[in-house]
């Protein structure tokens, strides 16, 4: 992995290998690197960090970009998170630390600064972003364990944003294989580089056995790839790393 901070500053992490006792697919790399926060970064702006994955004749698997506006509105200026790197699935699990640094704005002097400063504010407040699920294609029939009959699930998603614990369940749209849900909701987002996370569940119906909904699968996708492609991704869902045909789309508009 080769982490950049702004243009002066990059280090790589040790090349991981396939040898007995090492997973090259899940390498582990657990380095630490300290970069100097000098006056003169700090007036001119601090960069942002980004990591990108390198196989072993240093080409490019992907990127992931970290705000640096993130890192300064996070709690206790830390990050740690797991986030989708490149468009191949790859999770990149980090952790981001600031400290040693002040970086709250001076007190006004006047009226006129204090007019200044709360329009910056406003300007500067953090974004949301709103998500649409608006429909799902190509999935299946579902089999009765003992008449052996086909039938039509009923279907829901559970989306999450990032390290944000709130959850957001969409309504069931039952009997179908191609449901229409047409839902938004809004997320307190600071960076395009969070992932959306959808999570598609079968609901069981009233006067069947108690048991959990079966999970079907999950698309993972950052709100900067969704914009990217017009504010609309067609998302293929994945359960135990394979790709299972079925698809989400979703729609992201920044507030």
């Amino acid at each position: 992995v080769k982490i950049s901070y702004g243009s002066e500053h990059t280090f790589e992490t040790g090349v991981v290998t396939e040898i007995p006792g090492y997973d090259s697919l899940n390498p582990y790399y657990d380095c630490i690197f300290h970069v100097p926060i000098t006056k003169e970064l700090v007036s001119s702006g601090l960069p942002s960090i980004t990591f990108e994955i390198l196989n072993n004749n240093k080409t490019s698997l992907g990127k992931l970009l970290v705000d640096n506006s993130e890192l300064e509105s996070s709690q206790s200026k830390i990050i740690s998170d797991t986030r989708e790197i490149g468009e191949g699935g790859a999770l990149l699990n980090f952790r981001i630390s600031l400290s040693g640094v002040n970086l709250e704005t001076p007190q006004p002097k006047n009226e006129s600064e204090r007019n200044q400063t709360v329009q910056q504010k406003s300007i500067n407040s953090a974004p949301a972003v709103s998500i649409t699920i608006a429909r799902g294609t190509n999935f299946q029939m579902k089999k009765r364990r003992v008449r052996k009959t086909e039938y039509c699930p009923n279907l829901y998603c559970v989306v999450r944003v990032g390290s944000s614990p709130q959850r957001w369940r969409t309504s069931t749209i039952f009997d179908s294989v191609l449901p229409n849900w047409d839902e938004s909701k809004e997320f307190p987002t600071s960076s395009r580089n969070n992932v959306i996370n959808v999570d598609v569940f079968d609901q069981k119906k009233k006067g069947f056995k108690k048991s959990p909904d079966e999970y079907i699968g999950q698309c993972r996708v950052t709100v900067g790839q969704v914009l990217l492609d017009g504010g609309i991704r067609n998302a293929e869902l994945m359960s135990d790393g394979k790709k299972i045909g079925a698809f989400i789309e979703l729609e992201c508009k920044m507030k």
